[in-house]
């Protein structure tokens, strides 16, 4: 096959194949720089994530629902506030102890700390306190747990935003790397295809002009009039 033909082919080959190459390269940095930001978020949703578990696990610890069952303050607010909690009660115990030493104080200065009426009076102070201090120790229990669990329950929610964000972030990185690699396959191969018809054509024009078709611009679809023909063309490649 003359030069003249030849030159032309292997350009556009090498052509088409550097195409090929520039949209490889190309959807390859283009993804690396999808992947360096997605590792940037990561980075900077790390500490909210770490808050989250940690505000979690406590969380369970406290209700009881962890495999933890050495925490301290372990499943103390999975039940509901009792007898037990209101009698341990801080306020319930201060009013009670003054109390009872103001009643005994009271009786001993009138030199009748042992007797019947100083019990009886012990007795019902220890009663009218009880029903005014079950509503308050029981107001107290819960503020306190509310004070406990709620930064836990505010740590617990920005972690799972975090986790929430880092998974919208993963979607969106396989987003752009599949597109990118879809359009870095399908830019090569029209490349590649281009320069391929480019060659059959002008194998084609070779083949018209050697059966004396006077330069048909052919492609793959044209057939030579003769065996002979192709014989020329294998010896002259």
């Amino acid at each position: 096959m003359p030069w003249s033909y030849i030159v032309p082919a292997a350009i556009s080959l090498i052509n088409g194949n550097n195409q090929a190459n520039a949209a490889s390269s190309a959807a390859n940095a283009a993804n690396a720089q999808s992947r360096y930001a997605l590792d940037k978020q990561i980075e900077l949703q790390e500490p909210f994530r770490q808050g989250g578990m940690k505000g979690m696990n406590r969380l369970m610890d406290y209700l009881g629902l962890s495999d933890n069952t050495g925490a301290e303050g372990y499943g103390k607010y999975s039940r509901d506030f009792g007898m037990s909690d209101f009698v341990t009660d801080p306020g319930y115990q201060f009013r009670m102890d003054q109390g009872t030493k103001a009643l005994e104080r009271s009786a001993a200065a009138r030199g009748g700390l042992i007797s019947g009426n100083t019990g009886g009076a012990l007795q019902k102070y220890g009663q009218d306190l009880g029903s005014q201090e079950y509503q308050n120790a029981f107001n107290r229990y819960q503020i306190n747990r509310t004070n406990q669990l709620a930064p836990l329950q505010s740590l617990f929610g920005a972690g799972q935003s975090s986790a929430n964000t880092l998974g919208g972030n993963y979607g969106t990185y396989g987003t752009q790397t599949g597109t990118n690699t879809g359009n870095m396959l399908l830019s090569g191969a029209n490349s590649r295809s281009s320069s391929y018809n480019d060659v059959a054509g002008m194998f084609g024009k070779y083949l018209g002009n050697k059966s004396g078709g006077g330069g048909g611009g052919g492609g793959f679809g044209m057939t030579p009039t003769s065996a002979s023909v192709w014989d020329n063309v294998g010896q002259e490649f």
